[in-house]
């Protein structure tokens, strides 16, 4: 029979929330998806210029219901070929 003290409930929460910490921004990373805020930070571009992209097919999107998503992977490429060519 082994006790069980406070100290080690203490210990044992602490590594439970970083366990979940961890889980919940691996989830976030592998998301191939995201809305538009982070999609204008991963840019540096305005809302207004994100909209351009978006009406002029430079950025292909999809939007479910009022929300607009982008895949990274387009974003990456269209950050990356907007490097390339300056």
């Amino acid at each position: 029979m082994e006790i069980i003290t406070k100290t080690d409930l203490e210990k044992f929460k602490v590594e439970m929330l970083n366990e979940i910490k961890t889980l919940f921004s691996q989830t976030n990373q592998q998301n191939p998806y995201v809305k538009s805020k982070e999609a204008q930070e991963i840019l540096g571009c305005s809302s207004t210029k994100l909209e351009l992209l978006r009406y002029t097919s430079k950025l292909p999107f999809k939007k479910i219901g009022g929300t607009v998503y982008y895949k990274r992977i387009d974003l990456n490429n269209l950050f990356e070929n907007a490097n390339a060519n300056e």
